[in-house]
């Protein structure tokens, strides 16, 4: 069932005092991978880019789906990134214009203190709009690219539980939110969190992907973030 913008609290959610919430394709519209790939591949002809990010993405979707482990699926695609010097800010800028219009709407009268975003995506990227918005830099944990003197990415910091398996897990622990805890997000890693008992509720977001298996085990399913704000209290 999808709730509509105007369904009144549940009882049950009332007492949530912290939501977590992913980043690509919930509080962005696009993977943030995928913007990265296209401006690496700004060179290359249209059919060279279409095929390599239609593999990043398949890869991308076996992780969300949980028939890959994330490392594997993180492994994959950063093997597959052309060594060239990436020109971040252009990659911000793509970010930044596909982030969720309900989101930003919404934020604004919410309570900071609540919010906290664990992402598997990069920080170089992510973390520029979602501090813009008003989100500190303490409440946005994700990956951090390694790039050389030469702007070549590397890889990912490997001391960084967000790039092993269960990385998700790992970082909502190590927050020790006050519970209630609600998890928003698309995919199998935003599930396991609830999964593991370190989230008490997962509400699937589903404006940008549908993925059936992981919306069915979801307590709630959003279109919208103003449902998410009809459902909890985050003045």
């Amino acid at each position: 069932m999808l709730y509509s913008e105007f369904m009144k609290p549940r009882a049950k959610y009332q007492d949530v005092k912290s939501v977590i919430i992913d980043f690509d394709s919930v509080i962005c519209g696009r993977e943030s991978m995928d913007l990265l790939f296209d401006e690496l591949l700004r060179d290359e002809s249209a059919a060279s880019r279409q095929s390599l990010v239609a593999e990043v993405q398949r890869i991308t979707s076996l992780g969300m789906e949980g028939e890959i482990g994330f490392a594997e699926s993180l492994s994959l695609r950063l093997g597959l990134l052309p060594r060239r010097p990436v020109d971040l800010p252009t990659v911000v800028d793509r970010i930044r214009k596909n982030l969720s219009v309900s989101f930003v709407a919404n934020f604004s009268s919410w309570e900071p203190s609540k919010i906290s975003v664990i992402s598997s995506g990069f920080r170089e990227l992510i973390g520029p709009p979602l501090t813009e918005i008003g989100i500190p830099p303490e409440r946005i944990h994700c990956n951090e690219l390694v790039i050389d003197e030469s702007g070549i990415i590397r890889g990912v910091k490997t001391d960084n539980p967000l790039c092993r398996n269960g990385g998700k897990v790992e970082a909502a622990r190590s927050l020790a939110l006050p519970r209630k805890i609600v998890m928003v997000g698309d995919g199998y890693t935003d599930w396991q969190v609830a999964e593991s008992g370190q989230a008490d509720y997962f509400f699937g977001y589903a404006e940008f992907v549908r993925r059936k298996s992981i919306l069915q085990r979801a307590n709630e399913i959003l279109t919208d973030f103003s449902q998410l704000a009809n459902l909890i209290d985050l003045t």
